[in-house]
């Protein structure tokens, strides 16, 4: 179930809780909340493979418990609209997609099927995730954090240091498929267009991406 709180009643609950600096950060936001922060007591759970998205940003959406989701999870802000999305359990979904402003925090493990992709993070988005991470690959762009505190179980293809070095790098234009360009530069939003539609973004050659 979830309702609508006041950032002042989620500072309350939540007392001591590491992510409420986030929350501090959203508060300062010169634009303001377009809705009242969401409180989803008893986890997240959706069935089918619709998108679980949080509104227009800036948003702040706290699930206390579990993010379920056979389809994807997409956390994309408008520009420099500082937005924050807390699990306090597990993620499973398909793809986990975040952009921009978004801000996620996962207290347990991340598990998908599919990959990770994140993009523009230079304006304050970042994943954070305390417990292990399994997915197909991990796409990161430079300057969009991602940290995972136990076990990464993935092909990462990012311009981080989630794992040094990558596996892939993200400059080598030869690994991807046209499709995954702007312009003339690989992007992690074109990358992720191709991963909603089920595509992949690598040519032939590259193995192990299934």
């Amino acid at each position: 179930m979830n309702h609508p709180v006041s950032l002042e009643q989620l500072k309350r609950l939540f007392a001591g809780q590491p992510w409420l600096s986030h929350l501090e950060l959203v508060a300062s936001n010169v634009e303001p909340l377009k809705a009242a922060p969401q409180l989803f007591e008893g986890g997240l759970h959706q069935s089918g493979t619709g998108v679980v998205t949080f509104g227009m940003s800036p948003w702040v959406a706290v699930i206390h418990g579990d993010l379920s989701t056979q389809g994807d999870v997409e956390l994309c802000t408008g520009d420099y609209e500082v937005s924050l999305t807390v699990v306090m359990g597990n993620v499973t979904a398909r793809n986990l997609l975040f952009a921009k402003g978004a801000i996620v925090v996962v207290l347990g493990d991340v598990t998908l099927t599919g990959d990770v992709c994140g993009w523009y993070g230079d304006e304050g988005g970042q994943l954070e995730i305390a417990g292990g991470l399994t997915a197909r690959a991990v796409f990161v762009e430079a300057g969009t954090p991602v940290t995972v505190g136990g076990a990464l179980t993935a092909l990462v293809c990012a311009q981080s240091d989630l794992r040094s070095p990558a596996d892939f790098d993200l400059n080598d234009g030869g690994l991807f498929v046209p499709g995954a360009f702007f312009g003339e530069r690989i992007a992690v939003n074109a990358i992720a267009e191709l991963i909603r539609d089920g595509r992949n973004p690598f040519v032939s050659r590259v193995t192990g991406f299934r």
